[in-house]
């Protein structure tokens, strides 16, 4: 069965049609989150993600959104150009060793260490101490899996959970670590607060709007939240956009002669507008957006008219990227001059009023690291050692989007 509407459960349909998703996603369109969120994380935890209120959603929306704009985030950059500048280091290092470089590593631990240093003012230092924040990797590694299967057949964790599978045991281990370190830094940094001039994070502003704001124990959950949005996203993204430069040779070319122009010690606001390397990042999470799958919504009261069918009220209608967006030929030229049905058709991190709060963040990571990777590596290759093959980086996605391979190898020579 196919078409751009397909029933494919009771109560379920999948929607591919411009005109229809921007109708389910607009603004007070009417179509709210439904149960399906709830399940994204255990009883009692909120985030951005699966609140279903809408009421709530915009207040806390606007609470949590002010950090994550452009003019609050300069005051940050420091601390990405500081990873950023550390995972370059171990790239150089491990393509000395090694003779190529894993950059799916690599900007994992770049983007995990960046987002809880801004989350938590402090970094797990994944970069510089691998062995010893293991019980991070193992906890992020599981999620995807974890969620996938919290989403649609819950029974099977408690089960799991009992039987001690090994997979699970590993999760179960490495959460509460995860978690108590998480409480500890931000009591830690809650002390830093009565400091003259404490170092910002991204929730500084929240502990200053006393009953307005969120509790401790809410910030931990929120922060939290930002780990598991903010690190495998960004850094699968990045990986899949260098990969795909590399097997482009005219494209890598003409992108390392635009970023060449760049001063030493060049900040976000020199890149933030340079036409290529934007179009070039459009066309990467054109096709190989962090969550490629479903984002369901539910019909109002009285359903709705949708490509020319009556859908009742309170069924799921979902929308994903990753039909709406195919068109598998990389082609940065594309975005040159979009037309606006592929502005309207684009929605690599999300739709609508509940789009990902932190996409400018995202993008600073994402223009920096491809400026910095091709200054420093400018006849940057797909690799072919240790058996590297495109059949490595095909799409697996459970929530999140990754490289069923594990891996991304680079020759840098």
């Amino acid at each position: 069965m196919a078409g751009p509407i397909v029933r494919y459960a009771p109560g379920h349909v999948d929607i591919a049609d411009i005109d229809a998703v921007q109708k389910i996603h607009k603004i007070k369109g009417g179509y709210r989150k439904g149960d399906w969120y709830l399940s994204l994380a255990p009883p009692g935890v909120w985030t951005l993600m699966n609140l279903v209120d809408p009421k709530v959603h915009v207040v806390w929306r606007r609470l949590l959104g002010g950090p994550f704009q452009d003019n609050y985030l300069k005051g940050l950059e420091h601390v990405v150009d500081e990873k950023m500048n550390l995972a370059l280091y171990k790239m150089s290092e491990e393509l000395k060793e090694r003779g190529c470089i894993d950059v799916l590593k690599w900007w994992i631990y770049m983007a995990l260490d960046i987002i809880t240093e801004l989350s938590y003012g402090s970094s797990v230092n994944i970069l510089e101490n691998e062995e010893e924040n293991r019980q991070f990797m193992d906890y992020l590694e599981k999620l995807g899996p974890i969620h996938a299967v919290r989403t649609t057949m819950p029974i099977l964790l408690t089960i799991a959970s009992k039987l001690r599978l090994p997979m699970f045991d590993r999760l179960l281990n490495a959460g509460p670590k995860a978690a108590q370190w998480a409480v500890e830094t931000i009591k830690s940094y809650k002390s830093l607060l009565a400091e003259e001039n404490p170092k910002p994070t991204l929730f500084t502003p929240l502990f200053d709007k006393g009953d307005k704001g969120f509790t401790d124990l809410q910030i931990t959950h929120l922060a939290g939240s930002n780990i598991t949005a903010g690190s495998h996203t960004t850094a699968t993204v990045m990986t899949y956009t260098i990969w795909a430069i590399c097997k482009h040779p005219s494209v890598r070319d003409r992108l390392v002669a635009e970023v060449a122009q760049l001063p030493d010690g060049f900040k976000h606001s020199d890149v933030r507008d340079l036409p290529y390397l934007n179009q070039v990042i459009k066309e990467s999470v054109r096709l190989y957006a962090a969550v490629p799958s479903v984002l369901p919504r539910v019909t109002p009261q009285g359903g709705a008219e949708l490509l020319g069918y009556h859908i009742p009220e309170d069924t799921v209608v979902s929308t994903q990227c990753y039909s709406l967006h195919r068109r598998e030929e990389f082609d940065p030229d594309r975005w040159e001059k979009p037309t606006r049905d592929m502005e309207e058709a684009y929605m690599g991190f999300g739709a609508g009023t509940r789009s990902c709060v932190g996409t400018n963040l995202a993008h600073m990571e994402l223009r920096l690291g491809a400026t910095h990777f091709f200054r420093k590596f400018p006849k940057a290759t797909v690799s072919t050692k240790e058996g590297m093959k495109d059949q490595d980086m095909s799409q697996r996605a459970w929530v999140f989007m990754s490289p069923i391979g594990h891996r991304c190898l680079i020759d840098a020579n």
